[in-house]
């Protein structure tokens, strides 16, 4: 046969647990503190997803243009050297 007492604690227990995460729920979502934190945190994720799009459209760009830099560079050194292609 189940304790009267036992159950009655677990009630209690319970009903002060509901109690305290009520009131712990209540001052999160008037807390304003961390508001400031989340935006800059979403600012700057925000800026590098940019970054990487930004660099992902430039780099075969840039990548032309080193190779032209470099087949130039190698024909004219080339020249001066008796080097062929």
């Amino acid at each position: 046969m189940p304790n009267p007492m036992i159950q009655e604690d677990k009630e209690e227990d319970m009903c002060s647990f509901c109690l305290r995460s009520r009131r712990l729920l209540i001052a999160l979502h008037f807390d304003e503190s961390a508001q400031d934190v989340i935006e800059y945190a979403l600012l700057v994720s925000l800026l590098a997803l940019g970054a990487v799009i930004g660099i992902n459209g430039v780099s075969s760009s840039v990548n032309t243009a080193f190779t032209h830099v470099h087949s130039k560079l190698h024909s004219h050194i080339g020249k001066h050297l008796g080097w062929s292609k």
